[in-house]
């Protein structure tokens, strides 16, 4: 199995597609996530960090549509 790249794009086409747009996805970077510890938005320019906002969506949309 292949592993995908997390680049910005990535995470940013995984939140529009989870929030349903850009504003919406921004406001949830913004704000206190407990499962996170942080704001995501602290996290955005690592790869480290990139990979746990990812992981996070992930988490999110399984919990929605799971």
């Amino acid at each position: 199995m292949k592993k995908v790249k997390i680049t910005k794009p990535l995470v940013l086409k995984k939140g529009k597609e989870l929030f349903g747009n850009t504003s919406k996805f921004t406001m949830w970077l913004n704000t206190d996530s407990i499962a996170m510890g942080c704001k995501p938005i602290t996290l955005w320019e690592t790869k480290k960090g990139l990979s746990m906002i990812y992981d996070e969506l992930v988490r999110i949309e399984c919990g929605i549509v799971c």
